[in-house]
């Protein structure tokens, strides 16, 4: 079994506990196609741990298993959490004792899980071409999607998924998601949103927002260069009155609505990054670009 490269501790009953996404992996799979196959996978395979998840022809991953390990004495309990999976109900018959059925994990556990970011990241690079359900634009590779790029630190980076609490659209209400917006390949328009859901029995979910063509959606860097051209205080406080402190931008979000598609990017102020990060030091977090645009 592989694990997710972001294991992440929360407070069960009073106790820290490191929960850790496992999965059950294979590159025999029937009819399917390796991970490093699928166009511009190089983007991915860049981050180290993700290379070595995927290995050379991985076509096959499951987040079957959810681990819980008590963050004082160390002691692991193997929940299965996917009792669909051939692969895992293998290692059951090996080691009949070592994985709880999905049915014995306690509320309060299963409340914690969240959807996993490096399955997410595999899922989203093999659709960047497999949302195209026209065979000719297919094989024509007409409508390829990409990754955004955005800014951080001066750097030209791919964005990453992000966690974050919201209410989706025609959704009752505010929950745990991970999103991940898809831009046109050579272009930094917005085309799409992809988000993974956590809460309930709504866990597991994917769902896609399809922005349509005709309309122009800013994408992250779009917006990233629009609060750059409208930034009023590089080297002042949001007032307008002169500290002495530069302003740093952090990352860009964007959540769709209902009817608009909301997009921010966020500008930290301080004497420089480190101070950004001193509670001590005198800085501001102010929204400095929010862009609305109805579809």
């Amino acid at each position: 079994m592989h694990f997710d490269s972001d294991p992440y501790l929360v407070v069960i009953n009073g106790r820290l506990q490191w929960i850790l996404d496992a999965y059950t992996v294979s590159d025999r799979y029937p009819f399917s196609e390796p991970v490093i196959q699928s166009p511009e996978s190089s983007t991915l395979l860049k981050e180290s741990k993700i290379a070595d998840l995927v290995g050379d022809h991985l076509n096959y991953i499951r987040n079957s298993v959810k681990v819980v390990v008590d963050a004082y004495d160390g002691m692991p309990k193997f929940y299965a959490v996917d009792e669909t999976d051939p692969i895992l109900n293998t290692y059951r018959k090996i080691f009949p004792n070592l994985f709880a059925p999905k049915a014995s994990i306690p509320p309060e556990v299963k409340a914690h899980f969240r959807y996993p970011q490096d399955l997410f990241k595999i899922q989203a690079q093999m659709y960047l071409a497999y949302h195209m359900s026209n065979p000719e634009e297919f094989y024509n590779q007409e409508d390829l999607w990409h990754f955004p790029i955005q800014t951080y630190e001066g750097n030209q980076v791919v964005m990453q998924p992000y966690y974050t609490i919201m209410r989706l659209p025609s959704a009752p209400q505010a929950e745990f998601v991970l999103i991940l917006p898809f831009t046109p390949t050579n272009k930094d328009n917005m085309i799409a949103w992809m988000a993974a859901r956590s809460n309930g029995k709504d866990y597991g979910k994917l769902l896609l927002y399809e922005f349509p063509k005709q309309k122009l959606i800013y994408g992250p860097r779009q917006i990233e260069l629009k609060s750059i051209k409208s930034r009023k205080f590089l080297n002042g406080s949001p007032s307008g009155i002169n500290l002495g402190l530069r302003s740093f931008a952090a990352t860009c979000w964007s959540f769709p609505s209902s009817n608009p598609c909301f997009t921010s990017n966020p500008s930290i102020c301080g004497q420089n990054r480190a101070s950004c990060l001193n509670s001590n030091a005198r800085s501001w977090l102010t929204t400095r670009t929010l862009s609305w645009q109805k579809l």
